[in-house]
This record gives structure tokens, sequence and C-alpha cells, in this order.
């Protein structure tokens, strides 16, 4: 779905040289929608189709350096897109930037854990982590994520609604999307939208067999293309959900580990 006016979009996540998800696969999404994307890499990673191995810090100052190269040239920015922080510097400085620049139409993907390999948020960073959630728009947690940010396991539907109530409160933010793709209810799964006290359900039929890399990238890189729209955000939601159920079929088997996307 080309964008008739092409929407500006900053890019703020770890890159994964396999290319299955962080930043390439971030401006991969947002660009074959029609938007233009920007990217500033907040660490980099050693890892492949399997697992991650390593990361390395990215230089604090050369983080805010280019954004403020970055948005000087180009003017105000459409929507952020944040993926992998890792460290309480780049943490720290995303929230003075989002501060300084009243950034708007932030789109959060709270990675903390990769699917395996080692975490993709040190530890003295976590406590940045929550105060950034406060500053965003929305963010796009998993189960896992979800069950971290409320303090609750999750199980069933009820439960989905209960840690979102809970985050939304905890954290002060409207606007929650809970994927549940790791929660399989009678061979169905569902994404829950939470905004301003409201549920919107959305129901998919649960794969078993789908191992695919950085599906949270894609969904949430396709959501901050929506939200740069100006679109409301159950509309953005909706509009996120049919185009991900497209390319979401589209993968490719290229190394050892999971299938990535490619589109």
């Amino acid at each position: 779905m080309p964008s008739k006016t092409v929407v500006k979009i900053l890019v703020i996540a770890g890159l994964d040289p396999s290319g299955g998800a962080g930043i390439f696969l971030d401006i991969k999404t947002i660009q074959r929608l029609g938007g233009y994307a920007f990217g500033i890499p907040t660490c980099l990673t050693v890892q492949n189709t399997q697992k991650v191995y390593k990361v390395y810090e990215i230089n604090p100052r050369y983080f805010l350096k280019t954004f403020e190269v970055l948005i000087k040239d180009v003017g105000e920015l459409d929507s952020v897109k944040i993926g992998v922080l890792y460290s309480k510097k780049i943490i720290d400085s995303t929230i003075e930037l989002i501060k300084k620049y009243q950034l708007k139409n932030i789109v959060l993907d709270p990675v903390i854990n990769p699917t395996k390999g080692v975490l993709l948020l040190k530890k003295d960073a976590f406590s940045s982590f929550l105060r950034l959630i406060s500053l965003c728009t929305v963010i796009t947690p998993n189960i896992p994520e979800a069950e971290i940010l409320s303090g609750k396991r999750i199980k069933s539907l009820e439960d989905m609604e209960t840690s979102i109530e809970e985050i939304s409160k905890k954290f002060e933010i409207e606007n929650i999307v809970l994927k549940g793709g790791h929660l399989n209810i009678e061979n169905k799964v569902y994404d829950l939208l939470y905004s301003r006290n409201r549920f919107v359900l959305f129901e998919k039929e649960y794969l078993k067999d789908q191992n695919i890399h950085g599906t949270g990238c894609l969904f949430s890189s396709i959501l901050s293309f929506f939200l740069a729209q100006n679109l409301n955000i159950e509309k953005a939601f909706y509009e996120t959900q049919n185009f991900f159920q497209k390319i979401i079929k589209k993968t490719i088997k290229i190394g050892k580990g999971q299938d990535l996307v490619n589109f």
C-alpha cells in the first residue's frame, strides 16, 4: 500500500547482519510500504539465523551527533520506530532526544531477550528503559515481554487483558499492542490493542510450524508507517495487521536457523 505523500521515519535499532531483523529489516519494510526510513544503529550484533552470539555497544556521542546532523537536514519526522537499545547510555540519549525535539508517533518494540542468545538489554539499563516507555505513543510487547513488564503470568486471553491494564497503569502509557503469538488458544492466536481504556481484538490462525526471525521488528515497523500517516491508533492497528498477514507468508530459508521474511 504505497503512500501518496512520502513520510519520513527514523529507525533506532540494533544491527543484525543476517538482515532478518533489526535496522535492516525495519528500513526495508518501511520503504517497501512507500515511506522513507533513516536509521541510527544502537548496537552491533554478532548474529546469524540461529542465535545472537555477542553485542557491541555504539558510542553514545556518535548516536547523538548522528541524530542531530540528520534532524537539521531533513526537518520534522513523521514517526520514530525504536527497537533494540541495549545500553543505558543509548536509552538515556533517546529519552533526551524525544524531549528536546518533541518527537511524535513513537513506536517502541520492547526487545529485552532474543529467542536465542545473549541479552539485548543490559541489566543496568532496565530502569532507564522503563522511563522511556511513558514517552512513547505505543509499545508492542509479545507475551514474554509483557510478563516481564507487568510482573504477571499470561496463560489466557483474560490474562492478556489484565497484563495490558497493569502495564498501562504502571508506565502511564495509553496505547499498547500485546502480540499473542506465543499463546495458542484452540488453534487461534490473538493480538490485543489497548487504547484509552478500550480493548480491540484481532484473531489469527495459529501456525505451529512457523519459525520466523524478526516478526516483532516487522510488525512495529509497519505500525510506525501507518502512524506516520496520522491514522488513529485503531485504524493503524488494523492496517498493520492486514499488511502483516500478507507478507508474513513470504519467507525464505537462507541459513540453518529461523526462516527470514523476504518480500
